[in-house]
């Protein structure tokens, strides 16, 4: 039997098992018949649970793999799993997001309802998590490899993801509602995608509940304190921050929050135990972190993350080294959930603490004012210190021998940052003695005093969660920094000798004479341009020229490249009027009229700047298509796309580090005309502007690696 309709058919799922099996209140258990779900031939099957198999299959017509979940309970499939299947149908197709299994195509064959589903190969999170326990629990494990920094940022970057899907779906009025690690599916890219939402919550509709009347709808383990305390109808998408905050903490520690030996037991210690701090588990994990793991996994949903969005954002501003907005529970907050939970021990504790209270201030605090005086001293000393640390970092750019030593070198840097890193602890304990402190009152100087301090001292402490990497960053600046002149200048004179003569022999440089600049190497000359290029070390590996063409091979991580181009005198700008010179009807009025500029010869980048060359200089990657983002179509980037999301202080301030700059508008036009005067620097006519460059009817509305594209009579490319 054919497939009995898609997703644009107008039969329901309800309406198809009618019309098989009539009102009865079960459907007998079906296989599909020769393998086959209408157009699409399955493969291999993928899965199976209690209430369904997920199947490999090939759709036969637009030829791609496809993922087929297909309703065949172990037992009699009711009308109500039916039911329960077609809305995971409806839901997911409403939503459109990388990190949200897509939802191709439905329908029902041999009497088999299914969905097609995109098929997204690699493991679940908790399949990695798995692997990850049995790893660090092997006798030759000497430590944990699951929170080191790399890992810790990883899974940073993959709960981010998975939030901003969420917050899709949330906006979209979908709760998840099953939220866990099995749900999790990890591309071998890294690209997390939520997977079934068979149990999801429409908070846009009636909230119909597919459970009997009392059922639980979700995991026990990742279910929110309001799931089992008020049942289905009381969630909301701070229901999904928790399960989120749960899966975050189980990554992070290799553990759950909440462990207990029986149900029961496991639903106490979600509604009534506080988690252990994952820094207990994991001690590499930054305080911030804690506080956001903390925030999401709040008793009382109102003090969670009101959105995915928010929880997103503070994940990015952890890996960041930003200071985040959650702010950790206060410790009248803990004292009270404490007291809650032990009212008769907090009650004999109370008095005894009064009694204890009034013997022990009066004789210690005159003993002690004098030097908590001088410690507070340096702790305002120390936040100057580290504010100091960022403009410092700046002035030590770019990487030279001569920055190393010296009162303001590189070293001194290290060293102070390294005195800063090591005063952590004493600073995290003063901050935890003014944790509890009440907002000042009118008049109250020691309070507002105190508040001073305890926003000081938190604005340092989330800075120096970052200074560990940023002390690796500026040891590595420091290898450069003490290898440039031998990498460009020495091991690259005879370079630098081939380049003077062949320069000296072009017309185009007639009295221009080129001596060796730090940070370049010299790659020779364009086979097509005839122009000198050169790699810019700081940013990445030089690139080999092709033994046969001469063309450079852009390998994976290249450096910058720069064409040195030749002076001259051109005529910059256009004129929207026939007649004028340099005509362009699109020309706009501030680029007329048309006038003569001379220009000194310069140098200007063969390429736009790669996402890998951005990072190598900047730390952190912008780019809202990163390499290693996978669009829904199934396009892939990578590093070798150019950077976006870049402003032009940010690429003044990045570029500077390499000793560039931006060109100016003279220099920019000059290179893009490449001589020519013509509306583009191919011709007037528009037809070939497809072989020159991306736009938007042939670039499918996505970037491209750089120089894909044919470049101009000077070897630029993308101009």
């Amino acid at each position: 039997m054919s497939a009995a309709g898609g997703a644009d058919d107008s039969d329901d799922f309800e309406s198809l098992i009618r019309r098989f099996w009539g009102e009865r209140d079960q459907v007998p258990h079906v296989s599909p018949s020769n393998e086959r779900f209408g157009r699409y031939r399955t493969l291999r099957l993928l899965g199976r649970g209690g209430q369904g198999a997920v199947w490999l299959a090939e759709d036969e017509t637009l030829h791609r793999p496809v993922a087929i979940k297909v309703l065949t309970a172990l037992g009699a499939i009711t009308q109500d799993l039916v039911r329960r299947f077609r809305r995971e149908a409806e839901l997911a197709s409403r939503l459109d997001h990388p990190q949200l299994c897509a939802v191709y195509d439905s329908g029902l064959v041999d009497g088999v309802p299914y969905l097609v589903m995109r098929f997204i190969e690699g493991r679940t999170l908790a399949a990695q998590l798995d692997e990850a326990r049995r790893r660090d629990a092997a006798p030759s494990a000497p430590t944990s490899t699951s929170t080191t920094r790399d890992a810790i940022t990883r899974t940073l970057v993959l709960v981010e993801k998975v939030a901003r899907g969420l917050h899709v779906a949330h906006e979209a009025g979908i709760v998840h509602r099953d939220l866990k690690p099995q749900n999790i599916m990890v591309a071998p890219s890294g690209e997390p995608v939520v997977l079934d939402f068979g149990v999801a919550a429409d908070l846009l509709g009636d909230q119909v509940t597919l459970t009997k009347s009392g059922d639980l709808c979700g995991t026990p383990a990742y279910m929110s304190p309001e799931q089992l305390a008020l049942g289905p109808h009381a969630v909301d998408r701070r229901t999904d921050v928790f399960a989120l905050g749960v899966c975050l903490y189980e990554a992070l520690t290799l553990r759950r929050p909440f462990e207990a030996p029986t149900r029961e037991a496991l639903f106490r210690a979600i509604q009534s135990t506080e988690a252990t701090d994952p820094r207990r588990l994991a001690p590499a994990i930054p305080r911030d972190l804690a506080v956001v793991v903390a925030t999401a996994l709040q008793k009382e949903r109102e003090r969670r993350y009101a959105t995915m969005a928010d929880f997103a954002d503070d994940l990015r501003r952890v890996r960041q080294f930003e200071p985040i907005r959650a702010r950790k529970a206060s410790a009248w907050l803990r004292t009270r959930r404490w007291a809650q939970r032990n009212p008769s021990i907090a009650a004999s504790l109370s008095a005894l603490f009064l009694v204890l209270s009034v013997a022990l201030v009066w004789t210690n605090a005159l003993r002690a004012r004098n030097a908590q005086s001088l410690r507070e001293i340096a702790q305002l000393a120390d936040l100057k210190r580290y504010r100091d640390l960022t403009a410092w970092s700046e002035e030590l750019f770019p990487p030279k021998p001569e920055l190393v030593a010296g009162p303001r070198g590189i070293d001194a840097w290290l060293a102070a940052a390294q005195g800063l890193h090591d005063r952590a602890p004493a600073l995290r304990e003063a901050l935890g003695s003014l944790a509890g402190s009440s907002p000042p009152a009118i008049g109250d100087l020691q309070g507002e005093l105190d508040a001073v301090r305890r926003a000081a001292l938190d604005e340092l402490l989330t800075g120096l969660d970052g200074v560990a990497a940023r002390i690796d960053a500026m040891r590595e600046r420091r290898a450069f920094a003490l290898q440039v002149d031998d990498r460009t200048l020495l091991d690259a004179a005879p370079l630098w000798r081939r380049a003077a003569g062949e320069l000296a022999a072009d017309a185009r440089f007639s009295g221009v004479t080129l001596a060796p600049v730090r940070g370049l190497v010299p790659l020779g000359k364009d086979p097509r341009s005839g122009l000198l290029e050169f790699a810019v070390l700081q940013t990445g590996t030089p690139p080999a020229r092709d033994p046969s063409s001469g063309e450079l091979v852009l390998a994976e991580g290249f450096a910058l490249v720069l064409v040195l181009l030749p002076g001259g005198t051109f005529l910059m700008g256009s004129s929207a009027q026939p007649g004028h010179l340099q005509y362009d009807r699109d020309a706009k009025a501030a680029e007329s009229p048309s006038h003569e500029v001379t220009l000194a010869p310069f140098f200007l980048a063969k390429f736009e700047m790669t996402q890998a060359q951005w990072l190598r200089l900047a730390g952190v990657n912008p780019s809202a298509l990163h390499a290693g983002y996978r669009a829904p179509s199934g396009y892939e980037y990578t590093s070798r796309h150019p950077v976006e999301q870049v402003s032009w202080e940010d690429a003044h301030t990045i570029l500077s580090r390499a000793a560039l700059h931006l060109p100016t508008e003279a220099q920019w036009e000059y290179a893009c005309r490449a001589g020519s005067s013509s509306r583009w620097c191919f011709g007037d006519s528009p037809e070939h502007i497809g072989e020159h460059a991306w736009y938007g009817l042939n670039s499918g509305e996505r970037t491209h690696p750089v120089g894909e594209k044919q470049p101009n009579v000077w070897g630029l490319f993308d101009v």
